[in-house]
């Protein structure tokens, strides 16, 4: 459920092993703001390109694997940082 004016770009396995997704903000106005916080308001907005707790994702994931979101404005750095760990209900 990426927010409207986002957009995902990949899916891959970071340096660290671990499940990073890519978004790019593509609206230039939430850009921005984001861009003129800092710190843990920074992570609240990534936060909203987290999967929904019940997206696919999950089903393949081993169990408590955590998502990492790293954020864009047109290839510019915004932030990265994890989703919150969902206790699985997959297995």
């Amino acid at each position: 459920s990426i927010r409207m004016g986002w957009k995902f770009v990949e899916a891959r396995i970071s340096d660290h092993e671990t499940l990073e997704m890519v978004v790019n903000v593509t609206n230039v106005e939430h850009a921005r703001v984001i861009l003129t916080r800092r710190g843990q308001i920074r992570h609240s907005y990534m936060k909203r390109a987290c999967p929904a707790p019940d997206a696919n994702i999950y089903k393949v994931l081993p169990k408590n694997q955590t998502v990492w979101i790293r954020l864009l404005y047109h290839d510019i750095f915004i932030v990265r940082g994890s989703c919150p760990l969902l206790k699985s209900i997959y297995g």
